[in-house]
Protein backbone atom coordinates (compact mmCIF):
# COMPACT_ATOMS: atom_id res chain seq x y z
CA UNK A 1 0.00 0.00 0.00
CA UNK A 2 1.13 3.61 -0.89
CA UNK A 3 0.70 6.71 1.14
CA UNK A 4 0.59 10.01 -0.65
CA UNK A 5 -0.10 12.78 1.34
CA UNK A 6 0.08 16.86 1.20
CA UNK A 7 2.63 18.06 3.51
CA UNK A 8 1.95 21.68 4.87
CA UNK A 9 4.05 23.60 7.36
CA UNK A 10 2.81 26.57 9.70
CA UNK A 11 4.12 29.70 9.80
CA UNK A 12 6.10 29.06 12.97
CA UNK A 13 7.95 25.80 11.08
CA UNK A 14 9.10 28.24 8.24
CA UNK A 15 9.89 30.60 11.00
CA UNK A 16 12.36 28.23 12.89
CA UNK A 17 13.30 27.03 9.43
CA UNK A 18 14.57 30.39 8.70
CA UNK A 19 16.40 30.82 11.74
CA UNK A 20 17.97 27.92 11.88
CA UNK A 21 19.31 28.48 8.63
CA UNK A 22 20.47 31.66 9.16
CA UNK A 23 22.51 30.37 12.55
CA UNK A 24 24.28 28.06 10.16
CA UNK A 25 25.45 30.70 7.75
CA UNK A 26 29.20 32.19 8.95
CA UNK A 27 29.59 34.88 11.12
CA UNK A 28 25.86 34.35 12.50
CA UNK A 29 25.26 35.64 15.77
CA UNK A 30 24.39 32.76 17.32
CA UNK A 31 23.49 34.08 20.58
CA UNK A 32 20.99 36.19 19.30
CA UNK A 33 19.38 34.19 17.06
CA UNK A 34 19.37 31.12 20.11
CA UNK A 35 17.73 34.69 22.32
CA UNK A 36 15.06 34.75 19.27
CA UNK A 37 14.25 31.52 18.70
CA UNK A 38 13.94 30.52 22.56
CA UNK A 39 11.63 33.34 23.10
CA UNK A 40 9.39 32.91 19.77
CA UNK A 41 9.41 29.02 20.96
CA UNK A 42 11.10 28.69 24.10
CA UNK A 43 8.97 26.41 26.96
CA UNK A 44 10.38 24.65 29.90
CA UNK A 45 9.47 20.64 30.19
CA UNK A 46 9.67 18.42 32.90
CA UNK A 47 9.34 14.67 31.90
CA UNK A 48 8.64 11.89 33.72
CA UNK A 49 9.54 8.17 32.89
CA UNK A 50 8.12 5.10 34.67
CA UNK A 51 9.05 1.66 33.95
CA UNK A 52 6.99 -1.29 34.40
CA UNK A 53 9.57 -3.59 35.83
CA UNK A 54 9.02 -7.35 34.59
CA UNK A 55 6.93 -6.22 31.42
CA UNK A 56 7.47 -8.75 29.04
CA UNK A 57 8.28 -11.77 31.88
CA UNK A 58 4.99 -10.82 33.41
CA UNK A 59 2.87 -10.14 30.75
CA UNK A 60 3.30 -14.29 30.36
CA UNK A 61 1.70 -14.54 33.76
CA UNK A 62 -0.25 -11.95 33.93
CA UNK A 63 -1.78 -11.51 30.68
CA UNK A 64 -1.53 -7.92 28.28
CA UNK A 65 -4.90 -6.58 30.00
CA UNK A 66 -3.50 -6.58 33.36
CA UNK A 67 -0.31 -3.69 32.27
CA UNK A 68 -2.75 -2.18 30.11
CA UNK A 69 -4.95 -1.25 33.15
CA UNK A 70 -1.63 -0.57 35.05
CA UNK A 71 -0.55 2.21 32.19
CA UNK A 72 -4.38 4.08 32.64
CA UNK A 73 -4.00 3.62 36.41
CA UNK A 74 -1.05 5.33 36.69
CA UNK A 75 -2.12 7.91 34.05
CA UNK A 76 -4.94 8.40 36.57
CA UNK A 77 -2.90 9.22 39.47
CA UNK A 78 -0.06 11.09 37.79
CA UNK A 79 -1.74 13.33 35.44
CA UNK A 80 -3.64 15.41 38.00
CA UNK A 81 -0.54 15.44 40.38
CA UNK A 82 1.54 16.62 37.28
CA UNK A 83 -1.15 19.35 36.27
CA UNK A 84 -1.39 20.34 39.62
CA UNK A 85 2.34 21.09 40.55
CA UNK A 86 2.78 22.99 36.95
CA UNK A 87 0.59 25.50 38.75
CA UNK A 88 3.13 26.30 40.57
CA UNK A 89 6.04 26.71 38.35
Amino acid sequence: MTFTGLLTISNAEERLERLMQERLMPGSDKDAIDHRIWDLFGEEWAVICTDLSGFSRNVNDFGVIHFLQTIVESQRIFVPIIEHSTEYC
